[in-house]
This record gives C-alpha cells, sequence and structure tokens, in this order.
C-alpha cells in the first residue's frame, strides 16, 4: 500500500512538473491547417513591442505569436525588423480572419487586420503560402 501511494505522488510529482515547465516556457506549438509551427509567445506589452526586432533570420516553421487581452485591430510595423514576414490575424474563436506580407525596415506602413483579433502570427514570408494557409483557417493552440 505504501508502495503505491508512492508511486502515485512520484506521477503526480511529475504530471505536475511538466505542466508547470509548459506554462512557463517561452514557447508554444500551433497547428495550422495540419502544420506545426513551434512560436515564441508574446503577451507583455514589452514582449509585444519588441516583437522579432533585431533578428537576422528566423528558423524554418518558426515564429511569434502576438497574444491580446481583447479583440481588437491591433497595428503592426516593422521598426527595426530585418526578416520579410508573413501575419496571420486571429481572432477570439482561433480563426485566420487577415493574412498580410510585412516588409523589413518600412515604418510608414501599419499592418492592421480587417476584422478585430486577438491574436497575431508571425512567420518568415512565403510561410503562408507554401502551407496553404489561408483566412477562415483554424488555429489549434497546443
Amino acid at each position: 500500500m505504501l508502495k503505491k501511494k508512492k508511486i502515485i505522488l512520484i506521477v503526480f510529482g511529475c504530471v505536475f512538473t511538466v505542466i508547470l515547465l509548459y506554462l512557463v516556457s517561452p514557447v508554444r506549438i500551433l497547428v495550422v491547417n495540419s502544420r506545426l509551427i513551434i512560436v515564441e509567445v508574446a503577451k507583455t506589452r514589452v514582449q509585444r513591442q519588441k516583437g522579432l526586432q533585431h533578428r537576422s533570420c528566423l528558423k524554418k516553421n518558426r515564429g511569434m505569436l502576438f497574444i491580446f487581452k481583447e479583440e481588437d485591430f491591433h497595428s503592426f510595423w516593422m521598426k527595426d525588423t530585418y526578416i520579410p514576414l508573413d501575419i496571420a490575424f486571429i481572432d477570439g474563436n482561433n480563426t485566420i480572419v487577415d493574412i498580410q506580407q510585412m516588409i523589413p525596415l518600412d515604418t510608414q506602413i501599419r499592418y492592421k487586420p480587417a476584422k478585430a483579433a486577438k491574436y497575431a502570427l508571425e512567420v518568415n514570408a512565403g510561410w503562408m503560402d507554401e502551407n496553404n494557409i489561408q483566412i477562415n483557417d483554424k488555429v489549434l493552440f497546443w
């Protein structure tokens, strides 16, 4: 009986540790149109402002997920961002409502979604087309 309780406590401890590590980890896995993408999460104002600035590259099937507290017409720009990017705006129902191509270092253009969005997903330019990602596709957050 004591051995069984010990095993249960160890298993519970391991599961709790894995969940805790996942919650504090800076990366998440998303699935869009059956394609996996590993994303860094930007959920604070400071993280969202920094975004992918000052980076020279972004690995294949990687990106950044911007999370906002509420759906709105959140705007983005490419200040100090050297990587050509695609951006998908995602609503609170996890549906892509807009996709745009972003021009590196262009501070004149403000990229806003056609419909209110709660999330924005930035990936390497061309990733959306290469993976047949379209408006109305669902995004699964893991």
